[in-house]
């Protein structure tokens, strides 16, 4: 059975947990074998999933493209969230959580001293702009979301509160019981799933996080070969005098300014004063670990039947 999983070119801390958690949780059981996929954590259930002869699904979500088309090919042991569920049309009974606090059986959870605040943005928005210069603006600590997860959470035990726009940043905190507040920075801030993820474990209504934004900031072509910066040029030139189809990639935002970095590191640098951070219910984080400990168990008896 092969972990079927996102590759991020610069690596990304959410998706990198999946190689770094499953076989610890399932050893012996993940090789290259594409005819059965394993699909764990991350926003893979869509129409891109690769071909295979059969999915074995735990506590991945739906949010980008059109939902698979299910068979009997396919078995779930959980989902996300209840987003997902009703997007796939599942059995609500599914809707458990993110598998990524399955880290607790491994990592310490924070002791509390933790003086830190440090922000990690969204992997596209940190591609896009120099947040390490915003953080530095600001007097917060930026963590990269392409760390490792062996990187990152030894970084987090050591925080007060992580200001996030990175979901599995927050799920990682949230694991590692440090305050988490989201923020939003790209203009295409992905909140479906955030709130999937938020359902899942009751963070609703009153309990439900405000999400600020803070403006994004452009690194712009700046650090492109020159031919591409000359196309991006003429890009905008002709988005500029009308010529132009919407089926053409946009060109890249200009640079932005000192002021433009500025500016955004004073609201972040608000963000870090006004808020304290949130955690989920310390009952409601303990029902869900048990219920993804079930489902694993369900799991490897699935596995050990076809076996036998």
């Amino acid at each position: 059975m092969k972990l079927h999983w996102f590759r991020h070119a610069v690596g990304n801390v959410g998706d990198d947990l999946n190689p770094w958690l499953w076989p610890r949780l399932l050893p012996g059981l993940l090789d290259n074998d594409d005819s059965q996929l394993f699909v764990g954590i991350g926003t893979l259930l869509n129409q891109r999933l690769p071909q295979a002869d059969e999915y074995w699904v735990f506590g991945s979500g739906f949010g980008y493209g059109t939902p698979p088309v299910l068979n009997d090919r396919w078995h779930f042991f959980c989902v996300r969230g209840p987003r997902t569920a009703q997007a796939l049309g599942l059995d609500s009974s599914l809707a458990i959580t993110d598998p990524a606090y399955l880290l607790r059986e491994f990592e310490p959870a924070a002791d509390g001293s933790g003086q830190r605040i440090a922000f990690m943005p969204h992997i596209d928005t940190d591609l896009a702009g120099d947040w390490q210069q915003v953080c530095q603006l600001a007097g917060v600590d930026y963590l990269s979301p392409s760390l490792s997860p062996d990187a990152l959470m030894p970084k987090l035990r050591d925080c007060k509160l992580l200001l996030t726009e990175a979901m599995h940043g927050a799920i990682i905190a949230d694991a590692l019981r440090v305050p988490w507040q989201p923020l939003r920075c790209a203009p295409d801030f992905a909140s479906d799933k955030w709130q999937d993820w938020l359902e899942s474990m009751a963070l609703t209504g009153e309990a439900s996080p405000d999400f600020p934004a803070i403006d994004p900031v452009w690194l712009g072509a700046s650090r492109l070969p020159r031919r591409r910066q000359q196309r991006e040029a003429i890009k905008r030139g002709l988005k500029a005098v009308g010529v132009w189809s919407k089926n053409w990639t946009p060109p890249l935002p200009k640079a932005s300014s000192h002021r433009d970095y500025k500016r955004s590191a004073s609201a972040l640098q608000a963000a870090a004063k006004r808020y304290s951070g949130q955690l989920s219910d310390d009952a409601i984080l303990a029902d869900r670990m048990a219920q993804l400990n079930a489902a694993l168990e369900r799991f490897r008896q699935a596995i050990a039947q076809r076996k036998s």
